[in-house]
């Protein structure tokens, strides 16, 4: 891959067709029900596994909020039907409350299911996307991001050249 060219966007979690650009989310429930369901949408839930993957989310976001702050949150969950970890993103332009420490809204929230079996290579994934994602929120050079496919490249572009 030549230096410019995008990098698969958080080492291939997240497919073009798993990215939503949302116009409102009522709460972090709402948010992450929407990428559950995109997910499903998408075939990497099946639908009949619909509940037991929002659930394994919803079950770890009642433990702590996964609001990391700086616009970003990655809600996450141990789901052993998933035959390898996978996620969707969604961009909230009018932000989302997560809870976040430092109290400011969300947009960019990356959505994660994984096996317990791979567990190492998630808490990697999750310090490599909470960089991104704060970094990425952060630019103040950012172009509008309307569509999924703008956000896909945008992203995949900031994590290309941040070398993630």
């Amino acid at each position: 891959m030549a230096d410019n060219e995008p990098g698969p966007v958080l080492h291939g979690l997240v497919e073009p067709s798993r990215v939503l650009v949302a116009d409102s989310a009522v709460d972090k429930w709402d948010a992450i029900r929407q990428l559950v369901d995109l997910c499903v949408d998408a075939g990497g839930v099946a639908h009949e596994q619909r509940e037991s993957a929002l659930n394994a989310v919803y079950d770890r976001e009642r433990r702590a909020s996964t609001g990391l702050g700086h616009g970003c949150a990655i809600p996450h969950g141990v789901w052993d039907a998933a035959p390898r970890e996978i996620g969707t993103l969604g961009f909230f332009p009018n932000g989302v409350d997560f809870q976040s420490t430092d109290g400011s809204p969300t947009h960019f929230v990356l959505m994660l299911l994984y096996p317990m079996t791979e567990r190492d290579a998630h808490v990697q994934n999750l310090a490599n996307a909470a960089r991104l994602l704060s970094s990425a929120e952060g630019e103040r050079d950012t172009p509008p991001l309307e569509e999924s496919e703008q956000v896909y490249d945008w992203l995949a572009r900031q994590e290309c050249e941040r070398r993630l």
